[in-house]
């Protein structure tokens, strides 16, 4: 068994990290030398994505191996809670380095969100004051890894929003392949290899989500601590309860390092964070209060949360990391089990308090009766529960019943009971059409869902059906169609997917174009021929032949040609070869859709 684990490319660099990582070299290739040029690098990427990892064990690696000469020192810098003090630390390190003409000193901040959510305003203010000159200072290079969801912070400071637009990296998921090389070259390198099925089992758990990038580095870093002989064998992978195995234990650490009051609190937010049903609640930043914000960004590190940018509403959006959390740490499956009917009593006010901020706080929406009852009660003993919105909108609605309440009370002293009872009986009766409201509004979306999933099973049933009858191109003179077109009518009726310009050719399409692409995706092509089109001045020069060309380009036994005669005539010279058939004589119909019919077996039989 290895003293060290392989893996240790995704801590902070060390000269024993590099060449230790895999996977994303080209965009490690594209830093390096956006670096050269610009002097700048922004790395930016969701949380839990690999960040530190891709600077610390790939960027700082590649500048050691191949531009040793270009940046000299490389100084790592954290904000952290003295943010001024530790910047000052780093810069007294590169202070005597910067008028060396050679070389240049490299500034490394990681975890440059921080100067959002951990620094004061003061101190953000300060900090800027002296990283924007060290940007325009040619003679230092700077490197800042930062959160997807604070991307945007960087427009505030104009220097940092120009230079980002120049130079940055955007990391996204590893692709499956190089997932795989991520997982298995660190151990090649250590002399430990995998059993066979081991690392395809890893890959399908792990999946595309950036989420899951530090759950596996937990659990490699496992199966390599604890293999026997160099090999890690499907039974160690169970042992470690699989992908997610040592997700409890982790979550469990994590939840110990606090202490006890900010144990409740973290109780309070993940569960502002789960459904009744035991799943992830997406909630705006905004909707936890400024004293929740510190704690956020703690979990976000500790890989317990996760900070996304919402597509639609462009706000910041915190989710916890994984669906599987509530499986996996059993501790808060206990807190969901626990409070389910709290939960469940959160998601109605929470659905009340939407509808009231989409009505731009129209009071009608306020909360009345037994719900108000309940809400006011959870106000008064579990605050903290809720978030800012739904905090607001029970207060406003308590406010409401108050002044309501209160005007009551009046009203009986002027002998107004009569009002005051209809004013209760139009609350109720308005409570209950909204509450019906809102069960047809949810029917509908169902009833809607089911329509769309039936239009989509019908097309896919008609394209089904589509594709096992035969397709056939009716080709006639204009003067033909009363003949032609219970022909069509019939072939239709049988089942069968005939083709006639008048019927299907769309207005404005382009007529020669579109016959020739729909006679070289039929069947059979039925040419109807009578004296009328045969003498027809310019019939057998443009419509005869222009199919005939289309025919001809064809291969062999996939396209069928019949000659059909709609009364006496003489077949063109063209259409000589092929077997005609005789509509106005008795029988000939069904004898045209028995040949049809049976071609179209035999030729669906051979191929």
């Amino acid at each position: 068994m290895p003293a060290t684990s392989p893996y240790q490319g995704l801590t902070p660099y060390s000269e024993d990290t590099a060449g230790r990582f895999f996977g994303r070299e080209e965009e490690v290739t594209r830093s390096v030398q956006r670096l050269i040029d610009h002097g700048f690098l922004a790395v930016v990427g969701p949380s839990g994505i690999g960040k530190s990892s891709f600077i610390s064990a790939g960027i700082i690696p590649a500048l050691r191996a191949s531009h040793y000469s270009l940046f000299d020192p490389i100084i790592f810098c954290r904000f952290g809670v003295d943010p001024v003090a530790n910047l000052a630390t780093a810069l007294a390190c590169i202070a005597d380095r910067k008028d060396c003409q050679q070389v240049k000193p490299l500034l490394v901040i990681d975890q440059f969100e921080e100067l959002y959510t951990v620094v004061d305003s003061v101190d953000r203010e300060n900090v800027l004051h002296e990283i924007v000159p060290l940007i325009h200072d040619k003679r230092i290079a700077v490197l800042i890894a930062l959160r997807a969801d604070f991307f945007g912070r960087l427009i505030d400071t104009p220097v940092l929003a120009r230079e980002s637009e120049l130079s940055t990296i955007l990391l996204g998921p590893l692709s499956q392949a190089n997932l795989r090389r991520a997982i298995i070259e660190p151990a090649t390198d250590e002399g430990i290899s995998f059993e066979d099925g081991v690392v395809d089992r890893i890959v399908a758990d792990a999946g595309s989500d950036a989420a899951n990038l530090p759950l596996l580095q937990i659990l490699l870093f496992n199966l390599v601590k604890n293999c026997k002989d160099h090999v890690i064998t499907l039974s160690d992978y169970h042992r470690q309860g699989d992908f997610h195995g040592t997700f409890d234990q982790t979550l469990e650490g994590i939840w110990r390092s606090f202490n006890e009051s900010d144990q409740e609190r973290i109780r309070s937010l993940m569960l502002r964070l789960a459904t009744p049903e035991g799943t992830r609640r997406a909630v705006s930043l905004d909707e936890f209060s400024e004293n929740d914000h510190q704690l956020v960004n703690q979990l976000v590190a500790q890989r317990v949360l996760t900070v996304y940018q919402d597509a639609t509403s462009r706000q910041a959006t915190v989710e916890v990391v994984h669906e599987s959390i509530f499986r996996d740490w059993r501790r808060y499956a206990v807190w969901v089990e626990e409070e389910r009917e709290f939960l469940k009593l959160r998601g109605r006010i929470s659905d009340a308090a939407t509808s009231w901020t989409k009505a731009n706080h129209d009071s009608s929406y306020l909360l009345v009766g037994s719900l108000l009852s309940q809400a006011r009660e959870l106000l008064d003993s579990r605050h903290s529960y809720l978030t800012v919105l739904e905090h607001s909108f029970v207060e406003q609605s308590i406010k409401a019943s108050d002044r309501f309440s209160a005007w009551k009370m009046l009203s009986r002293g002027l002998g107004l009971a009569k009002l005051e009872k209809e004013i209760i009986e139009r609350d109720e009766r308005r409570t209950k059409i909204r509450d019906e409201l809102t069960r047809l509004e949810e029917q509908l979306r169902q009833m809607e869902n089911r329509k769309t999933q039936l239009d989509d099973q019908l097309e896919q049933n008609r394209q089904e059906l589509d594709s096992m009858a035969p397709k056939i191109f009716l080709s006639y003179a204009s003067e033909d169609f009363p003949q032609v077109k219970p022909v069509y009518d019939e072939l239709k009726q049988q089942g069968l997917c005939p083709w006639l310009d008048r019927e299907n050719l769309l207005p404005g399409v382009d007529w020669d174009r579109e016959i020739v692409r729909e006679i070289k995706q039929s069947h059979f092509v039925l040419f109807f021929l009578s004296n009328r089109s045969l003498n027809k001045r310019g019939y057998v020069q443009k419509e005869l032949r222009t199919a005939l060309r289309a025919f001809e380009e064809i291969p062999s036994g996939q396209t069928y040609l019949i000659p059909v005669r709609l009364e006496e005539c003489t077949v063109p010279v063209e259409l000589s070869k092929y077997q005609f058939a005789d509509l106005f004589r008795d029988g000939e119909f069904d004898k045209l859709l028995k040949s049809i019919l049976t071609t179209w077996a035999e030729s669906s039989a051979r191929g």
